[in-house]
C-alpha cells in the first residue's frame, strides 16, 4: 500500500524528479525491499507449498507485475506518466531484493 501510494501521487504534491538517477533508486529501492519481504514471507508459511517451493520466482514475479501494474494506473492519474525507465528500475530492484535476501540468509 505505502508504494501504491507514493508512486500514484499525483505531480503536484512531489517534486518531479525527471529521469534523474535518484528517482530510479527510489523506485529500485522500494521494489527491493518489497521483494526481499516476499521471500522471507513466503518461505515463513507453511499452508501454501506451491508459494513456500518457489518463494525466490513468485517474490520476483509479484513484485515486476506490481510494478508494471503501477506503471499502468499512472496513465489515469492527473500529473503522473507511464514511465519504461521506472518500470525497470523496479524490476531490477525486485531481483536485487533476492540479492539482498540472499546475503541476508545464505551467508
Amino acid at each position: 500500500m505505502v508504494i501504491l501510494g507514493l508512486t500514484l501521487l499525483t505531480g503536484q504534491t512531489h517534486s518531479n524528479m525527471g529521469v534523474s538517477l535518484l528517482d530510479k533508486g527510489v523506485h529500485s529501492f522500494l521494489f527491493c525491499v518489497l521483494s526481499f519481504l516476499l521471500i522471507v514471507g513466503f518461505l515463513k508459511q507453511s499452508e501454501y507449498t506451491f508459494v513456500h517451493f518457489n518463494a525466490i520466482s513468485a517474490a520476483i514475479v509479484i513484485s515486476v507485475v506490481y510494478g508494471v501494474a503501477i506503471e499502468c494506473l499512472q496513465l489515469v492519474v492527473p500529473g503522473r506518466f507511464f514511465d519504461w525507465f521506472d518500470m525497470l528500475a523496479n524490476a531490477f530492484g525486485a531481483v536485487v531484493g533476492y540479492g539482498l535476501f540472499f546475503l541476508v540468509y545464505k551467508l
